[in-house]
């Protein structure tokens, strides 16, 4: 049994051993991918295996002239990615770009996974990463070596699970127009890396809470006379906008009493 592309095989009778059993092996599939199969007795006794045997997705920039995301060539596998795979932009100094009218979709993506500086411009158009089955995150900077670095300057990107930028590389994201809406949490830095957001036009919705923890630490940063927000300011912007402002006079009023 093989499923090339994505496919779904009825299989007669319960089969989830053998389907497993195939999985583990790697024989279900020309080139591995993400297999999901489910056994229902109401169903005719049949064994249901839905599978895609292009799972992830790395983008090599082949086509000459055009750093597009919409561009077969660009890919690996030469095909854009659909919503199962999992995407993996990974070569220095080379710009993954989605324009207007590239509605861009992926199951999980990394902007810079192992080694140098990569980049992704989102211009226009449209970037949903929806998991496809279990929660994969938009992940900037993963590991030390990598350096990732996101520009959104317009369209709307979508991220239904969590976003991190500076996981343990470094990453940076850069909005000056455009909308990022972020289902899950976003981290800034997510682990022992590096983390930057430039927030300078825009929008950012991740719950109010972080919009509005963004949005002061912006200010704070801006009354400080910098260009890019730094981790204290994240702080900062959180003990204010969760704990209120700072009390300069220590003495409790009757009133507070």
């Amino acid at each position: 049994m093989e499923l090339t592309g994505a496919g779904t095989v009825k299989l007669t009778g319960d089969q989830r051993s053998e389907v497993t059993e195939l999985v583990e092996d790697f024989k279900l599939g020309s080139t591995g991918g993400r297999i999901r199969f489910d056994y229902n007795e109401t169903n005719a006794g049949e064994t249901t295996v839905v599978g895609n045997t292009t799972a992830d997705h790395t983008w090599n920039n082949d086509a000459a002239g055009d750093s597009s995301w919409s561009n077969a060539d660009n890919w690996d596998v030469d095909d854009v990615p659909n919503d199962v795979d999992t995407v993996y932009i990974n070569i220095a100094d080379s710009n993954c770009q989605i324009n207007t009218g590239t509605d861009a979709v992926c199951d999980g993506l990394q902007v810079g996974k192992d080694t140098g500086t990569c980049y992704l411009d989102i211009t226009g158009g449209t970037l949903k990463v929806s998991p496809y089955t279990v929660p994969r995150n938009f992940v900037i900077g993963n590991r030390p070596a990598a350096t990732g670095v996101v520009n959104i300057s317009g369209g709307t990107t979508d991220v239904e699970a969590d976003m991190l930028v500076g996981y343990n590389g470094t990453g940076t994201l850069n909005v000056s127009g455009g909308t990022l809406n972020v289902g899950g949490r976003l981290f800034v830095p997510a682990g022992v890396g590096t983390g930057t957001v430039n927030l300078t036009g825009g929008t950012i919705n991740a719950g109010a809470d972080i919009a509005n923890v963004c949005n002061e630490a912006a200010l704070m940063a801006a009354r400080k006379d910098r260009k890019a927000v730094i981790r204290q300011d994240f702080l900062d912007a959180v003990d204010r906008i969760i704990g209120g402002l700072e009390k300069k006079n220590k003495i409790i009023s009757k009133e507070e009493k």
